[in-house]
């Protein structure tokens, strides 16, 4: 078995992009899983916390039997998103554009051969995403968690290994 989240995470959060409003609060206290979600088979990991622009939010990652999941949480609102990882790609498991209400949100797992990633938006932005090395226990991916203004439009993201070859392209409007 594949073990839960141990090492480093990649992390891109846009600041000052304008999301507007009053601060959010991170989400804290007590982890609740959304209806429907698979049941741990061990412990929940927060594996990472952030805020955009003033928008906190945390990720949760799990395994239930051959699934790994991640539950991306704002204060009001979370995505989930569970699935086998795609073993031997650039983009084990990836969910790109998860509605969050004033934010957009990209989260997965990246394969160990994955050193950076970029994501273009649709007025042509590319943003450097780095990975840093660690992840699932065994494997050496890492979490990509990418939380951005839902005024913006992701349309592809790239993964390169370390000597910048493209490993992966995906179209993802």
């Amino acid at each position: 078995m594949r073990g839960i989240l141990t090492g480093l995470i990649a992390i891109l959060v846009f600041t000052g992009c304008g999301i507007g409003g009053s601060p959010v609060p991170m989400p804290t206290g007590p982890i609740d899983l959304l209806p429907g979600a698979p049941e741990p088979d061990g412990e929940i990991t927060v594996a990472a916390t952030g805020v955009v622009g003033g928008a906190g939010w945390r990720i949760l990652v799990w395994e239930s039997g051959d699934l790994v999941c991640r539950q991306l949480d704002l204060v009001t609102i979370s995505n989930l998103d569970c699935g086998p990882l795609a073993e031997g790609e650039p983009f084990l498991s990836v969910t790109v554009g998860a509605d969050m209400g004033t934010v957009r949100a990209v989260h997965g797992f990246v394969d160990e051969s994955v050193e950076s990633v970029s994501a273009r938006a649709a007025d042509g932005t590319t943003y450097d995403v780095p990975v840093i090395p660690g992840g699932i226990a065994g494997s050496g991916s890492g979490l990509l968690v990418m939380v951005y203004p839902a005024t913006d439009t992701i349309v592809s993201i790239t993964a390169y290994s370390a000597d910048g070859i493209v490993l992966n392209s995906q179209d993802v409007r």
